[in-house]
């Protein structure tokens, strides 16, 4: 029996369909068009499944804690992730889901399932070079990694866990929705290695929306945020090695010191950034390392320095200063008679930027599916992320889970430097939260509508962003 609402909106659109028809013969086509566009959005509306996501999360809680814990006590670094891959390969076909792999980047499973919009679902696999610890901030962990000086620190064991409960039920509740959902399983994101091979593979896969979702600190276990624009930042780092030639302290004047040479350069560098950036535009620079010499009388033949920097706009702000410091490096160089080589620089990062579109379903996914309450708002924020090349391809959304937990010691102070971890913290707080978000916002997005899949498309190119994918970016298009 429908409901009153229901009923009223049926006659409303009968009584309008009516006085269309009772119109001249050549405007009724016209008003038909739009009738008929008015009344697509409306059946969507109401074809929208009501799922139990809270239910769904208590069925699988039990197998989300078992894939979490498997995957922290087995990281593995970027780019050497095999056995990963292989696990996930594995569960993917249990839950019967066709799968592909992509050399050197990652895992795909695929749900083809009727007609309907296609949603790429992301979760990033590698682990960090840290040796763990037996306790969190205030108690003994429940598991712990089994690969010395390998640990899951950012997460990236949750987000793993969460996308395959999420395949499997989706999988079970194929009779609830319609459409394709592609989950991708990236390797490499900490490096931001496998982009190249990956991006290729995406634009043949007729994607119309992307979602991903990053655990964070700062955010209450079983909360989410959804970020109205950019929810990351872009940045680049760098890792620069710059050679001189070394001698004596007694006579610089025989040496060309690349310690004068850092001076200046940092020096400099700090004035370019008041130069190049908009003093509205966010940009951050930071030098984590500098290394050189080992005796107090000796110049030395070389110095190495790395750090990154970050940014909210790569068109704005990030592109300009990443070409400024490059020029500003050789001009230094070229100064002190020094030389440098670039040991790791790649092309910045584009910042995360939810579509707008995308972003509003998301928000409204998480209230009508987990309510209201499990929004959180939160600054965005700084750290840099390899979606935001995906976003940049296909609109679509990235969120934050919260995991910060302090009677299970699941949250920390990142100015101390200290890892974040999806632990059991996050799982036991609240239940609605171990069947992530990705679940109903998947759902939304596969009811989403946006005149252009494709326009996003349009700016990657526009700005020539340099990937080394040459797909996204020809080398006769490039910087």
């Amino acid at each position: 029996m429908p409901d009153k609402k229901t009923v009223y909106w049926f006659s409303l659109y009968f009584d309008i369909y009516r006085d269309i028809m009772k119109l001249p013969t050549v405007k009724q086509s016209f008003y038909l068009i739009i009738f008929a566009k008015s009344l697509k959005i409306f059946r969507e509306g109401l074809s929208f499944p009501m799922i139990n996501v809270k239910a769904l999360a208590d069925a699988h809680y039990d197998e989300l804690v078992k894939l979490r814990r498997y995957f922290h006590e087995h990281p593995e670094l970027s780019n050497v992730e095999d056995a990963t891959c292989d696990t996930i390969q594995k569960k993917l076909e249990e839950y019967g889901i066709r799968t592909e792999v992509v050399e050197h980047g990652g895992v795909f499973g695929f749900i083809d399932n009727g007609p309907g919009k296609t949603v790429l679902m992301r979760a990033d696999i590698d682990g960090l070079p840290i040796q763990e610890t037996e306790t969190n901030l205030n108690q003994k962990r429940v598991c712990v990694s089994k690969n010395p000086g390998v640990m899951h620190a950012c997460g990236h064991d949750g987000h793993i866990s969460m996308l395959l409960t999420e395949a499997k039920i989706l999988q079970e509740i194929k009779d609830q929705w319609s459409g394709r959902v592609i989950f991708m399983f990236e390797r490499a994101e900490e490096g931001s290695d496998a982009t190249q091979h990956l991006m290729p593979y995406l634009l043949k896969q007729n994607i119309d929306y992307c979602y991903g979702t990053h655990v964070r600190w700062d955010v209450p276990a079983g909360k989410i945020n959804v970020e109205k624009g950019a929810a990351m930042a872009g940045g680049f780092a760098f890792q620069i090695k710059i050679k001189g030639h070394g001698g004596h302290g007694s006579r610089p004047d025989l040496s060309q010191s690349p310690i004068d040479c850092f001076h200046a350069f940092y020096g400099n560098l700090q004035a370019l950034r008041m130069r190049d950036v908009n003093p509205l535009e966010c940009l951050t620079l930071s030098i984590g390392t500098v290394q050189a010499g080992s005796a107090y009388n000796v110049i030395p033949n070389e110095l190495f320095f790395g750090g990154s920097s970050r940014f909210f706009s790569y068109e704005h702000a990030g592109k300009k200063f990443y070409d400024d410091f490059l020029k500003l490096l050789k001009n230094e160089c070229d100064n002190y008679d020094c030389t440098y080589e670039l040991v790791r620089m790649k092309q910045p990062l584009l910042e995360v930027r939810n579509n707008p579109v995308c972003g509003d379903y998301a928000r409204k996914a998480v209230a009508k599916y987990l309510g209201e309450d499990a929004l959180y708002d939160v600054e965005p924020w700084m750290a840099s992320e390899t979606f935001g090349l995906t976003l940049s391809l296909f609109p679509g959304v990235f969120t934050f889970t919260g995991i910060a937990n302090k009677e299970k010691g699941g949250v920390f102070n990142i100015s101390k430097g200290m890892q974040q971890e999806f632990g059991d913290a996050s799982l036991i707080s609240t239940k609605k939260a171990s069947a992530p978000v990705s679940l109903p916002v998947s759902v939304m997005l596969l009811k989403c509508s946006l005149p252009n899949r494709k326009s996003n498309l349009n700016r990657i190119r526009k700005i020539r962003y340099s990937s080394a994918c040459a797909v996204c970016n020809p080398p006769a298009a490039r910087y």
